[in-house]
C-alpha cells in the first residue's frame, strides 16, 4: 500500500511539475525545463524547473531560438538587431566630435595612452606643445600642456596628421 501510495504521489508531482514548467531551446538545440520570470528587451529572464525557488537565471534572446510555454504556447524568438546603448552614445560622440572640431584651428590630439583631446596649439617649446580646449576658448585655465613624447599624433580638421617637424616654436 505504502508504495503504491509514493508512486501515485511521484506521478502527481511529476504531472503538476511538467504543467508548470516552460521550455527554453536555445538556438545549438539545447533545452532548458524552466519558469519564464520575465522577457526583456535583449532578455530572457527564468528559473530552473529542478529548482523552482533557485537563484534567477538569465539568457540573451540571441541564444534563445524558442519558448514552449507549459499550456503549449510555443514562441520563437526574433534576433532583431535592436540599437544599443553603445551605439547612441558613438553618434553623442561623434556629433561633439564635430562640434569641437569646427572650431578655427582645432586639432585633435590622441596620447600614447590613447586618451583624446581637441585643442587649439598656443605654444610650442622643445619638448612640450601647450593647447587651449576647443569648447572653451574664451576661458581662463582652460589650456593643457604635454610633451611631446606624450602625444601618439595630432589630427587637423580634415583629419590629417599634423607632424611635430611642421609645427613652429
Amino acid at each position: 500500500m505504502k508504495d503504491l501510495f509514493f508512486t501515485i504521489s511521484l506521478f502527481i508531482s511529476l504531472v503538476s511539475k511538467s504543467q508548470i514548467c516552460d521550455n527554453i531551446i536555445l538556438s545549438d538545440g539545447t533545452e532548458i525545463p524552466s519558469k519564464i520570470e520575465e522577457i526583456r528587451l535583449n532578455e530572457i529572464a527564468y528559473r530552473k524547473c529542478d529548482f523552482i525557488e533557485g537563484p534567477l537565471y538569465v539568457s540573451l534572446k540571441s541564444n534563445v531560438f524558442m519558448i514552449i510555454y507549459a499550456n503549449g504556447t510555443r514562441e520563437v524568438i526574433e534576433n532583431k538587431t535592436l540599437k544599443t546603448e553603445e551605439t547612441d552614445n558613438s553618434a553623442q560622440f561623434k556629433k561633439l566630435e564635430d562640434q569641437k572640431m569646427s572650431v578655427p584651428n582645432c586639432v585633435k590630439v590622441i596620447l600614447k595612452d590613447k586618451t583624446i583631446k581637441y585643442g587649439v596649439i598656443k605654444k610650442i617649446n622643445k619638448s612640450t606643445i601647450k593647447f587651449t580646449n576647443c569648447e572653451l576658448s574664451s576661458l581662463e585655465n582652460s589650456s593643457f600642456l604635454h610633451f611631446k613624447t606624450e602625444i601618439e599624433k595630432i589630427l587637423d580638421t580634415k583629419g590629417n596628421i599634423v607632424s611635430f617637424n611642421n609645427l613652429k616654436e
